[in-house]
């Protein structure tokens, strides 16, 4: 719960300067190239229940926030990476829903979480990620610009090529990684 930002002049002599995250649970921070905001994968528990994930973006020299970009209500934010000019930030969104698949065919026998009697979580190599998505922001105006679908697998990872064009994705199931025109 919370984090900090450590400002240093040596990595020996870092120190705690702010905990703006107070409240916010999260696992992702990416600073942007500029070093002007940190993105931060949040989602906050209100009256016992939590809220949808959202991305925020804070600003370095205040430790206020600049901008909330809400996900849908069913996704988890699992990474971010800003473009190396700093004004776009791509996200990544595996749904919560999952499959059941055959253990021999791999089909999909039936949706769901739970086993028939609904008292546990069947063991996770019958299920699959039904979508994951790359969403591109706009980092400055907060404006969702594009979303990509890919084909099923949990994304863990996203990269930007240096020029821009292209997104890197890494998957947890069969990795490897996939270029992704935007064009």
């Amino acid at each position: 719960q919370g984090g900090n930002i450590f400002r240093s002049k040596s990595l020996g002599k870092s120190r705690v300067q702010k905990d703006p995250w107070a409240g916010v649970y999260g696992n992702v921070v990416r600073y942007s190239p500029d070093g002007t905001l940190i993105a931060t994968c949040n989602r906050e528990v209100k009256e016992r229940e939590w809220e949808p994930h959202f991305i925020t973006l804070w600003s370095t020299s205040t430790g206020e926030v600049a901008r909330r970009l809400p996900c849908e209500s069913d996704e988890q934010l699992w990474c971010l990476d800003f473009s190396p000019n700093g004004i776009e930030l791509a996200s990544v969104c595996n749904q919560y829903k999952l499959d059941r698949v055959d253990r021999e065919t791999r089909e999909i026998t039936r949706e769901g979480l739970v086993d028939d009697d609904s008292s546990f979580i069947l063991p996770a190599d019958v299920y699959k990620w039904r979508d994951a998505y790359v969403t591109l922001w706009n980092a400055q105006t907060g404006a969702k610009m594009h979303r990509l679908r890919d084909d099923g697998y949990q994304i863990t990872c996203v990269r930007y090529s240096p020029d821009r064009r292209e997104l890197a994705t890494a998957r947890r199931l069969n990795p490897h990684i996939k270029g992704v025109s935007k064009d």
